[in-house]
């Protein structure tokens, strides 16, 4: 456990201490990021996720699919199709389907 963690622990009351609920949600407060925030960084790292050269199109969509569902956010079909498009590494591939 972090010591940061470990100092804040005993400044806690004995009731938040002694429920997981209650000590989830102070950590939460305390230590949380931001559902926005984290949305932002998910969104950036769905932006960068990549098709490698020799990765099987399953395994790239299983990835972006796991990075996609971490993200709070609602997206439309079109957008999710978009920025799946985008994630192909052949530029003919992404043409293609954007062609249909």
């Amino acid at each position: 456990m972090p010591t940061l963690i470990q100092q804040w622990l005993p400044t806690l009351a004995p009731d938040i201490l002694a429920s997981w609920s209650l000590l989830k949600e102070a950590l939460i407060a305390r230590f949380g990021v931001p559902a926005d925030v984290d949305n932002q960084r998910l969104l950036k790292d769905l932006k960068r996720c990549r098709k490698g050269a020799n990765e099987s199109i399953r395994l790239h969509a299983t990835k972006w699919e796991h990075l996609l569902n971490l993200i709070s956010d609602d997206y439309t079909e079109d957008t999710k199709i978009n920025l799946f498009i985008q994630s192909l590494d052949k530029p003919e591939t992404r043409l293609a389907l954007i062609a249909i």
